[in-house]
């Protein structure tokens, strides 16, 4: 069995998307499972075309949604992997070395795909007010760098001490948009609270850009 398992929600795909997904076949598989999870779509081209990837595994999204946190959380409760990167299906990773490299050397330390911004001014834009509940959230630690687009890879046994702690429940998955932007706060809530450090990982760097990429996209 792989010891790494990459979570990859999904809502309404398009060719670009499927395109990431199937470029995955280049990589040695052996390494990693890949874990597709189906936030319920309603175009339903490539969903079908997705499903018949013979390296993906597929779900439908146990909470009616659930963005990306729910489709981590779903994926964790069902598995007993390593390590996991929760990965939006616009990150395309070029080299199998990139988890590679985190099981070895990154035993206490977060991975986050993607640069550091002042998430504060994220979270409330366009006056986003994610739930109650997320807000309770984020009132437990600091405010701090958020982890944009909810990217990052990590232990099993870190996450085990958010999803299974006093401080997450099943009232803090998020139900919509809005609820997915605040928890890119309340991950980095999560893990300043329990002393995980946070290794931040900048695409437009020539060091890091040859393990992945991060393609902007327009999305319906």
């Amino acid at each position: 069995m792989a010891k790494t398992a990459i979570v990859i929600p999904l809502y309404n795909p398009t060719e670009f998307n499927y395109n990431v997904i199937k470029s995955y076949e280049n990589l040695d598989s052996q390494y990693f499972d890949i874990i597709v999870v189906d936030n319920n779509s309603n175009i339903n081209e490539y969903v079908d075309k997705i499903k018949e990837i013979d390296f993906v595994k597929y779900e439908l999204s146990e909470f009616n949604g659930g963005y990306e946190t729910g489709a981590l959380y779903q994926v964790y409760r069902k598995t007993n992997y390593d390590d996991y990167f929760l990965i939006q299906d616009s990150i395309q990773i070029k080299s199998f070395r990139f988890f590679e490299t985190y099981s070895l050397f990154y035993l206490e330390t977060v991975l986050a795909f993607s640069p550091i911004y002042h998430s504060i001014e994220r979270l409330y834009f366009d006056n986003n007010i994610p739930s109650a509940h997320i807000e309770e959230v984020l009132k437990i630690g600091k405010k701090s760098d958020g982890i944009m687009c909810n990217a990052f890879g990590i232990k099993r046994y870190l996450l085990q001490r958010i999803f299974e702690s006093n401080i997450f429940s099943l009232d803090v998955i998020p139900k919509t948009k809005k609820d997915s932007m605040g928890w890119e706060s309340a991950w980095a809530v999560y893990f300043d609270y329990f002393n995980m450090p946070i290794r931040f990982l900048n695409p437009e760097e020539s060091s890091e850009c040859k393990f992945f990429r991060k393609i902007n996209q327009f999305r319906q």
